[in-house]
């Protein structure tokens, strides 16, 4: 793992490049920003890469992970949240291609990451300390340049795992439902990226709470609500025409709590 260091990042096309400074950025200008100091800060190719908030990294803020094809990891630190919400969403829209084979090696890169997501779950001991703030869609942002910090972690470091830095662990009996990674929930029926729960408390206050004033205002009961959980997280088969399902406040709560916590 390298060193953090203060540069200043400019995103043109399918590249983001690195500088020392803003004026640097400008002395090389928009044609030649591709030859620039490649010893130091080489050109990071956004084509199919991974890019999303480094929840694990705790000791700095605002701060992104990207994750290239060639398995090179990269953690990018932001000025504020904003910020960081509006480099997520620039990064994401143009790192997408209509390129078949980088379409088949984006899908190998996220199922890599995820098996050695679960192989680290298996085999951790640590407890999960990381955020469980839950991910908001940034605002309208523009994509301009701005001040970054910037840290790559290579899966060519021998003194390293593949990807360098440690992802978020679950705990050893963890939860079946809440606090766990979105892949790791049991998918919905009708849409594979919905978690079940998700699409079976949102069906019940369809049904019955369309009609029902401040569903998402008041809230259910405490206690009906952390019983669900506790029964949903041991993977118990709930029946939704009890009392504690038949609540629409109940199951917007236990709905939310999903949300968080995925």
């Amino acid at each position: 793992m390298r060193p953090w260091k203060h540069v200043f990042s400019v995103l043109r096309s399918h590249c983001l490049l690195l500088y020392k400074d803003k004026r640097e950025a400008v002395l090389h200008g928009a044609g030649a920003g591709l030859g620039h100091g490649e010893d130091e800060h080489p050109p990071i190719s956004i084509r199919g890469c991974l890019i999303d908030i480094a929840y694990s990294e705790t000791k700095r803020k605002h701060t992104l992970r990207l994750t290239t094809q060639d398995f090179c990891e990269y953690l990018l630190q932001a000025e504020d949240r904003d910020d960081m919400l509006g480099w997520i969403r620039v990064i994401r829209e143009n790192s997408k291609t209509d390129n078949e084979e980088l379409g088949f090696s984006r899908q190998a890169l996220i199922s890599k990451k995820l098996n050695d997501y679960r192989k680290q779950t298996t085999t951790g001991n640590k407890p999960d300390t990381s955020p469980r703030a839950h991910r908001m869609m940034p605002p309208f942002l523009l994509a301009k340049t701005d001040n970054a910090f910037m840290n790559r972690s290579s899966s060519k470091d021998e003194s390293k795992g593949p990807w360098g830095i440690i992802m978020k662990k679950a705990k050893k009996t963890g939860p079946k439902v809440f606090g766990v990674r979105l892949e790791d929930c049991q998918p919905a029926v009708n849409n594979k990226f919905v978690p079940l729960i998700v699409e079976l408390c949102c069906g019940l206050v369809e049904s019955m709470g369309l009609e029902y004033t401040g569903v998402y205002r008041v809230p259910g009961n405490n206690a009906m609500v952390s019983n669900l959980q506790e029964q949903l997280n041991r993977g118990l088969e709930i029946n939704i025409t009890e009392e504690v399902c038949v609540c629409v406040c109940v199951c917007v709560c236990v709905c939310v709590c999903v949300c968080v916590c995925v």
